[in-house]
């Protein structure tokens, strides 16, 4: 039997190597601590607040998630082109993330820069403000892909029964429901980090 090479240059060096999150980022103060100010795309929101708010868990410092009044959040999200959020508001332990300006700072202490999350923090991560905003996203993330899943499997199933003359409906209505789900990529949330001291 040949023996079998694989050249590994092709895969690049970091294939396979767990990457922190990266966001363009303003550096300010409030309050006496350090804040960032970031804005990440609406399908890029569970990637930063990976705890989705939770209807039978209060977080700390908030209040009861209301279900009802996140998925009306997240039905504006998928019915409204022209939405309109308040920034989210979350907390990350001191010392964690790591900010690179990009330009000199300026007279009143903001800067621009590069803001690295690492991943293993993520869980750390807590809101502040905005959990129905939040799991509002959540929901409206869910159920478009939902939508797209199930309109795929109503195609598929018409072709298979030989309704072939509703497939171009159904195939016009998956198209809409991609260019919903491609606007969430498109579009942004603001997202302020308050960094705040851990108990060590």
């Amino acid at each position: 039997m040949p023996d079998i090479s694989l050249d590994r240059s092709v895969l690049g060096e970091s294939l396979g190597v767990a990457k922190p999150v990266e966001v363009p980022a303003t550096r300010y103060r409030q309050g006496g601590r350090d804040m960032f100010h970031i804005t990440v795309a609406v399908a890029q929101l569970p990637q930063i607040v990976v705890k989705r708010p939770d209807p039978d868990h209060v977080i700390e410092g908030n209040r009861k998630v209301d279900a009802s009044r996140a998925r009306k959040f997240g039905t504006y999200l998928l019915g409204n082109a022209d939405w309109v959020s308040p920034a989210i508001i979350v907390r990350a332990p001191t010392g964690e993330l790591q900010f690179k300006n990009a330009a000199p700072p300026f007279a009143d202490g903001t800067a621009w820069g590069v803001l690295t999350i690492p991943l293993d923090i993520l869980t750390e991560i807590l809101l502040l403000d905005g959990q129905h905003r939040t799991l509002g996203a959540f929901m409206a993330l869910d159920t478009i892909n939902e939508q797209i899943m199930a309109k795929r499997d109503a195609i598929e199933r018409a072709g298979r029964n030989g309704n072939e003359d509703t497939v171009p409906e159904l195939k016009q209505q998956l198209e809409k429901l991609r260019a919903t789900r491609a606007r969430f990529s498109r579009e942004h949330v603001s997202v302020d980090i308050a960094l705040v001291a851990t108990d060590d």
